[in-house]
């Protein structure tokens, strides 16, 4: 969360925002695992066209003219059943990093809208899991005003996600 106690930094940086100046970084515990291993620091990309309004777990796509859509991701762990990814947005759209997660076939965990009923039901009941799988933890930007870039990173340990991940039995 980004806060501003003035009204003309809050436009300044709602103006960031809306003018793709603010690089993105997050954390995203999928359902799957991926060929590649772990840790080998290699960044991979989902570029799936979307459209502008999302469409729900049956059409993630959305139903409007699709416009590209870039998301690059690496993977950071993996266990039996999950991966832990870290993720930066190239492009921006409405829902970018659970649309394409669903249509890579690694829907992020607990998404109520993209993911299946029945792994929500399953990490719900059986794992006393109730969040959905994504964290921002990192934002970079240049505050307005000033000439030096400030990175913005959150020291969540995110202990839900962990442990859902780490009680899975780790593969990498």
């Amino acid at each position: 969360m980004l806060l501003a106690t003035d009204i003309n930094v809050l436009r300044k940086l709602s103006e960031l925002f809306v003018n793709g100046r603010v690089k993105k970084r997050y954390l995203a515990l999928v359902h799957g695992v991926f060929d590649r291993e772990a840790g080998s620091n290699q960044y991979h990309i989902w570029d799936y066209p979307l459209s502008k309004t999302a469409g729900g777990r049956e059409d993630p796509v959305g139903k409007d003219r699709r416009v590209n859509c870039i998301t690059r991701y690496r993977v950071l762990q993996q266990s039996s059943r999950y991966s832990l990814l870290e993720i930066e947005l190239i492009t921006g759209r409405k829902h970018q990093i659970r649309r394409h997660a669903k249509l890579s076939g690694h829907p992020v965990t607990g998404d109520t809208r993209y993911g299946s009923k029945k792994s929500i039901s399953y990490l719900r009941n059986a794992l006393s899991y109730h969040r959905l799988g994504l964290h921002c933890k990192c934002l970079e930007f240049v505050p307005p005003g000033q000439k030096e870039e400030v990175r913005i990173t959150s020291e969540n340990p995110l202990t839900d996600m962990d442990k859902l991940l780490s009680g899975d039995g780790l593969k990498m």
